[in-house]
């Protein structure tokens, strides 16, 4: 083996280590930045004095509505984690070098998330359609 090829394989190796490494933190930090500024502005508090103002006191928030958005925001949540292991297993399959272990792998785990985002898609059309009918209106 010529030295050179040593070298570009050492230091092949040194890169997918540090991308493993870097790739899954990263995201999960982008993924939490890009939540960050919805979570920033209290919608409530400027809703609540809004209403105070109107009608001389806060709005009654119904339970089925705050569960109702907490629902929607645990199915978004795991839709954004399946969308992510989506690429992770992209990423994987990109890099396999031609081994079929990994491109096993990749495929098996872009099978299970892409099956896992239908149910997700599915769970949320139902979650829509359910808490529309006890609200009497679409959320």
């Amino acid at each position: 083996m010529h030295p050179d090829s040593i070298y570009n394989l050492q230091k092949r190796e040194a890169m997918k280590t540090l991308l493993k490494k870097a790739i899954i933190p990263l995201s999960a930090i982008g993924t939490t930045l890009m939540m960050l500024p919805a979570r920033a502005t209290d919608f409530t508090t400027s809703l609540v004095t809004v209403g105070s103002n109107a009608y001389g006191g806060a709005p009654q928030t119904d339970i089925y509505k705050i569960i109702g958005e907490i629902v929607f925001a645990v199915m978004g949540l795991l839709g954004v984690v399946l969308l992510m292991l989506i690429l992770y297993a992209g990423f994987l399959w990109m890099t396999a070098g031609g081994e079929a272990e990994r491109v096993t792998k990749a495929k098996g785990l872009i099978m299970n998330a892409v099956i896992g985002l239908v149910i997700i898609m599915a769970a949320y059309a139902i979650a829509t359609f359910v808490f529309g009918a006890i609200l009497g209106a679409a959320l």
